[in-house]
């Protein structure tokens, strides 16, 4: 995967989800608006590697677990998932505590992007985040598409 050197910064807003800003960064897009995190705090979803956990669904009732044990925002670091399913659409902490573990996952996997073009790794580093967003599912067309036009 070749990437330009660019000193410009090349700009994209309105994207609607974690997929398609990680292959925007493969068309060296360095500056993408999310509007996914806001749409997802409002309903209690929070996003992980393998998705979004929808905190507001009752399994989560008694998951003493954080959000996602590999993060290290303070909502994952003082609140469990029983928690913030308990206040879900009862509180408005709750879109805030939601909306920092979201800004935080997103801020980690940008983070873990930039490095993987530093190590010349970003094709399986694209691959491993497109398997574990859809487990056991076929790679959508488009995004088999979009990172072909980058080689």
């Amino acid at each position: 995967c070749v990437f330009p050197t660019r000193t410009a910064v090349r700009n994209r807003s309105s994207v609607d989800s974690l997929l398609n800003s990680t292959t925007l960064v493969a068309h060296s897009i360095n500056r993408v608006e999310l509007l996914t995190s806001d749409a997802l705090q409002r309903f209690g979803n929070a996003l992980v590697r393998s998705g979004q956990l929808v905190l507001r669904q009752a399994k989560y009732a008694n998951d003493k677990r954080p959000i996602d044990e590999d993060c290290d925002c303070p909502t994952c670091k003082h609140y469990t998932r029983a928690y913030l399913h308990s206040i879900v659409n009862r509180e408005e902490l709750a879109c805030h505590l939601v909306s920092m573990h979201n800004i935080a996952y997103q801020l980690r996997l940008m983070g873990d992007a930039r490095q993987a073009i530093i190590d010349n790794t970003f094709p399986t580093f694209v691959t491993e985040f497109v398997k574990a967003a859809h487990p056991g599912q076929a790679v959508p067309q488009w995004v088999i598409e979009a990172l072909a036009s980058v080689g």
